[in-house]
């Protein structure tokens, strides 16, 4: 009795098997009518009675979404081939979509374009592909466009489908923008050519006034001032001559500065000057004004006192980097400073301006041990 039930049990296991076996065969086949497009529409049984779904409206919202996009849209046989074109794309090139069905893409691309396009061809068969290309209608007129490629099933004829992106509007208003930033770079130019120029007219003034004066003293007071409106003008001659309207580089202005105040003071010759830069340093605006000034200050009065009475000479101004940011110093081989100098508590004009720049730009001023003087400024740049 007991092997009967046996039996029956699992007779009754092997049937619910197959059936099950059936069913999933019978899924599978469903999966791959809809996959392939086979079938227009299921039927499902439920309680309420059987229920039918069509697929032709699936694809019918699928196709007027292609249709209506403002975007060209293709599908390519991995040759180039047009397989399908949307409307958009007929429009855009100005040719019925019949001429465009069988014809290669590359009919339409610039020839000089062509040979991007193989490249995004050969990658869009196994996976995305994108970049910028140009359009040329059959009247030669061209149109910039991105070309977005991507591989469709690999389990139906390879092919790729391909999205046409117009750029004209984009590439127009880049033109635009460029434009207003070229203005705006020749009106910086302008603004910095005639600062250059005012603070020259400034500069020739006082020069003509200081001709007339007697006492010597008077007259280095209006040389110091000459060289300290020279630092200034420096910067902006430099900027308005060159490529770069926001910064100078900090090699060509500190060697040119420095040589003009050896010319201004009559020393050329008589003593020696080194300037040791780092090339790679490029000073913004509101960094290279203080910073010429200071320069120009403590060469000064390496020239006027600390190598007052020395036949050989040689100031060696230098601008590195350091942790801190950047260290400018200035070095003479002259006798040195007085014992007990103190540069907070000196009272010179000169070194109150270094020490007032040198605040401005949120550093320290430091006397450092050397032969001679030897001044420091460190300071941090500014972030980008």
């Amino acid at each position: 009795m007991a092997r009967g039930v046996a039996y029956h049990r699992r007779r009754r296991l092997i049937q619910e098997n197959a059936a099950l076996r059936d069913q999933l065969n019978e899924a599978e086949q469903l999966l791959d009518a809809i996959r392939y497009g086979t079938i227009d529409a299921i039927i499902v049984q439920s309680a309420s009675g059987p229920q039918v779904y069509t697929l032709q409206s699936v694809e019918g919202i699928y196709r007027v979404l292609v249709e209506t996009m403002n975007e060209g849209a293709a599908i390519l046989h991995p040759s180039g081939t047009i397989l399908y074109a949307n409307r958009h794309l007929s429009n855009l090139l100005g040719l019925p979509l019949e001429q465009l069905i069988g014809t290669p893409l590359g009919n339409f691309i610039a020839t000089e374009q062509n040979e991007a396009l193989q490249t995004l061809l050969v990658a869009g068969i196994t996976g995305p592909s994108a970049g910028d290309n140009t359009l040329q209608r059959s009247g030669g007129e061209r149109i910039p466009v991105r070309l977005s490629m991507h591989p469709l099933s690999e389990e139906i004829t390879p092919a790729i489908c391909t999205i046409i992106t117009d750029l004209t509007e984009h590439e127009q208003a880049r033109a635009t923008l460029q434009a207003a930033l070229d203005q705006k770079d020749v009106l910086l130019r302008e603004i910095h050519h005639r600062v250059k120029n005012n603070l020259q007219v400034i500069t020739s003034m006082l020069r003509l006034q200081s001709s007339s004066l007697g006492d010597p003293q008077v007259s280095s007071a209006f040389q110091d001032s000459l060289n300290r409106i020279r630092a200034m003008a420096l910067v902006h001659e430099q900027l308005y001559s060159s490529a770069n309207l926001t910064s100078i580089e900090a090699k060509v202005y500190l060697e040119t500065l420095a040589k003009s105040l050896l010319r201004s003071t009559g020393t050329v010759g008589a003593q020696k000057l080194m300037c040791e830069i780092d090339d790679s340093i490029w000073l913004p605006i509101d960094i290279a004004v203080p910073l010429g000034l200071i320069t120009s200050e403590l060469i000064t009065n390496s020239l006027k006192h600390g190598l007052d009475g020395v036949t050989s000479g040689h100031i060696r101004v230098q601008l590195r980097y350091v942790p801190e940011g950047l260290q400018l110093s200035v070095h003479d081989n002259g006798p040195g400073l007085p014992e007990g100098f103190e540069l907070d508590s000196s009272n010179t004009l000169g070194l109150r301006i270094v020490r007032t720049l040198a605040r401005q730009l949120g550093g320290r001023l430091q006397l450092a041990p050397a032969e001679g003087a030897l001044i420091e400024v460190i300071f941090a740049l500014p972030e980008d």
